[in-house]
């Protein structure tokens, strides 16, 4: 009988439904931008400031760097999970599931993510995702709101906010699907 006090009791049913996975934010953007990386096409980058837009195609080590911004370290598996709550829905409307993630922990900077996924044959094809980091340095706030739809383009809304001056707004849009 030696070794049986080394044997961890199975789960319950309860801890076992408590037990989740949360997607995979990190690795299908980086599947993402591998994805971008691959593509024979042009990169097209968008950037609103002051109500003036510009645009320029830009190379892939560009994108790069951009799509950096998406690959946050809170994103990563165990910090994602032990920080952030799960809730879940189905828009009969749209057939489509949107899992929001919000976090359990004020001291983060981020503090949303929303992934809206359809279903398919035998997978959920992801649609769209939606990241909102908020950073306070001393008397400046800085909102992100970071949206990558999937093989087709990232938007980032960046708000800046300065104490006793006026708030600051300018996005950017990086396009790859010849079809926007």
């Amino acid at each position: 009988m030696s070794g049986c006090k080394d044997q961890k009791p199975a789960l319950t049913a309860a801890e076992q439904t408590e037990k989740k996975s949360f997607f995979p934010v990190v690795d299908f953007l980086k599947g993402q931008i591998h994805y971008v990386d691959s593509l024979p096409t042009a990169i097209l980058k968008i950037v609103t400031e002051n109500n003036k837009r510009d645009s320029s195609y830009i190379k892939r080590s560009e994108f790069d760097k951009l799509a950096q911004d998406f690959i946050l370290p809170d994103l990563r598996q165990d910090v994602f999970e032990a920080n952030f709550k799960e809730s879940s829905f189905i828009d009969q409307t749209t057939q489509s599931a949107t899992f929001n993630y919000t976090s359990a922990n004020p001291g983060l900077s981020l503090q949303r993510v929303d992934v809206l996924a359809t279903p398919d044959e035998l997978y959920s094809k992801v649609k769209s995702i939606f990241i909102q980091q908020t950073l306070n340095k001393s008397d400046t706030i800085i909102v992100k709101k970071l949206y990558w739809q999937s093989n087709k383009h990232f938007q980032m809304a960046t708000i800046l906010q300065v104490a006793g001056q006026p708030r600051k707004t300018n996005q950017l849009q990086v396009t790859w699907d010849a079809g926007e």
